[in-house]
């Protein structure tokens, strides 16, 4: 009888040791709250660019472990955003497209997601990046053919 209570006894500390274990480790993990960021309301039949959110989305993009760089551009309900890798990183490439692809699509539903991690890409999205400016406006229609273009090669594995 003495041997079977002390392993009753030392079943019970040990699962409430487990319990007290697990508690402290899930107190401080909160679900992580969800961007809930709608697309763009399309008003006219002009596509918009948002250089704001493309901004959120490229500083999301550069906590990636292995991307040193990145550009994003948001036309309507398309983000196309192109990484630069370097180094053994290079090696992953296919992993960290993934992972922010994912990322992307998570945080902003309802959205086309595009992730390249081309170098010639890379020139291309930035230059539309530059010229777009800092509010949401129309697009010209000079670079939705150099964008459209780009999204094709994109799709291209």
């Amino acid at each position: 009888m003495r041997i079977s209570e002390r392993l009753t006894t030392v079943r019970i500390r040990m699962c409430l040791s487990l319990v007290i274990f697990v508690m402290a480790v899930t107190v401080g993990c909160a679900p992580q709250q969800q961007r809930l960021l709608t697309p763009p309301s399309i008003s006219s039949q002009k596509p918009m660019i948002y250089p704001a959110v493309a901004a959120e989305i490229k500083e999301a993009v550069k906590t990636v472990d292995g991307v040193e760089d990145s550009t994003a551009v948001v036309i309507d309900k398309d983000i196309s955003t192109a990484l630069k890798v370097t180094g053994f990183d290079r090696l992953r490439l296919k992993t960290i497209r993934g992972s922010i692809e994912k990322k992307l699509k998570e945080s902003y539903p309802g959205y086309e997601v595009h992730v390249t991690t081309d170098k010639k890409m890379f020139k291309q999205l930035q230059q539309i990046e530059k010229q777009e400016g800092g509010s949401p406006k129309e697009v010209p229609p000079e670079i939705i053919e150099n964008y459209k273009k780009i999204l094709k090669e994109m799709a291209v594995p």
